[in-house]
């Protein structure tokens, strides 16, 4: 895969194993009755729910369209581009959702994924018409080969210039944290406390699935910014390849953890008399609740899912390679 087309693996294992430690966060809060505003702690699972639908719309737009675009790019070319037929339909879905006169045509979970299903057509036309930002080493080398070949006061001017990749990075890096900020304002507490809105939904219902894909997008573009870089710490990218198992299993990990770790959660709060002590009890039943559940899943993971997936692989690739001999075969005949 060529530097212009570096699709952030990491990066994006690091939103979804963040989005899947969400919800097992927002479940342990309610089991152990942790010193939260509830509109907090449920939107933040919430919000994991809705991360996991925008990156599966994402992933699975972006494949099929590599796929698609591998056989039929001319069409691609005339249809997506040229005629802009796809980007007048969003704006059509655009306005319909967004229509007070009309009944909500889409379901919440329609809504996000159409989202990141637009991201990531957007993002592969950024890919295909090469207008990605230049990395930091492809910046050096153009700037090495242009100096080379430049006179000497010319020379000394464009190794003095303000570095591009430097604006372009800290534009984006900026605009990630933006977004992420308002994300966490869709939150109906934080939203009146720090917005002033409203105690509702109305940021959610206007931004939806938008917000979390454009924080992907904007992320898949700007590399190796500080934001992409938090995201892809080795944690998050570990429970992002087991995410899936977490989502599954982390109710047996809170289940196993509140029936039979008797010393600490609910059961060693009412052996304790002071209040710092039933604090950490609590605290260290919510931790030992991610262990468990990562345990979990990574042993699922290994011994269930990841066979399977292998196996899903084996069994589409033969029939994909079957029906393409089969079809080169009746070619020959034709011919």
């Amino acid at each position: 895969m060529s530097a212009h087309s570096n699709f952030h693996f990491k990066f994006l294992d690091g939103v979804r194993g963040a989005a899947a430690l969400s919800v097992v966060f927002s479940h342990t809060q309610t089991l152990y009755n942790q010193e939260l505003p509830f509109t907090v702690f449920t939107m933040i699972g919430y919000d994991g729910v809705r991360c996991f639908f925008i990156l599966s719309a994402f992933l699975l737009t972006f494949r099929a369209l590599m796929d698609w675009e591998q056989y039929y790019e001319n069409w691609i070319g005339q249809n997506f581009v040229e005629n802009r037929m796809l980007y007048d339909r969003i704006l059509d879905v655009g306005v319909l959702y967004h229509n007070p006169e009309t009944p909500l045509l889409l379901s919440s979970l329609a809504h996000y994924f159409l989202s990141g299903s637009i991201c990531a057509i957007w993002y592969r036309e950024i890919i295909r018409l090469g207008l990605l930002p230049l990395s930091l080493e492809e910046e050096k080398a153009l700037v090495k080969n242009i100096s080379d070949e430049s006179p000497g006061v010319c020379n000394y001017i464009i190794n003095n210039l303000p570095s591009r990749h430097w604006v372009i990075r800290r534009f984006f890096d900026r605009t990630c944290y933006f977004i992420f900020f308002i994300i966490l304002c869709t939150m109906p507490h934080l939203s009146s406390k720090v917005l002033c809105l409203p105690k509702n939904l109305i940021l959610e219902f206007y931004a939806g699935g938008f917000l979390y894909a454009f924080l992907i997008l904007v992320g898949l573009l700007s590399r190796n910014s500080s934001f992409v870089n938090a995201f892809s710490w080795n944690l998050l990218c570990f429970s992002g390849k087991i995410s899936f198992s977490i989502y599954l299993l982390h109710p047996i990990g809170l289940t196993f953890v509140n029936n039979y770790a008797t010393s600490i959660g609910k059961q060693g709060v009412d052996k304790e008399t002071e209040d710092d002590e039933k604090v950490n009890d609590m605290l260290d039943a919510v931790m030992l609740s991610f262990v468990v559940t990562i345990v979990l899943s990574w042993c699922f993971h290994k011994v269930i899912e990841r066979p399977m997936m292998n196996f899903a692989n084996y069994v589409t690739k033969s029939k994909f390679f079957e029906h393409k001999k089969n079809d080169n075969h009746s070619n020959l005949h034709t011919t």
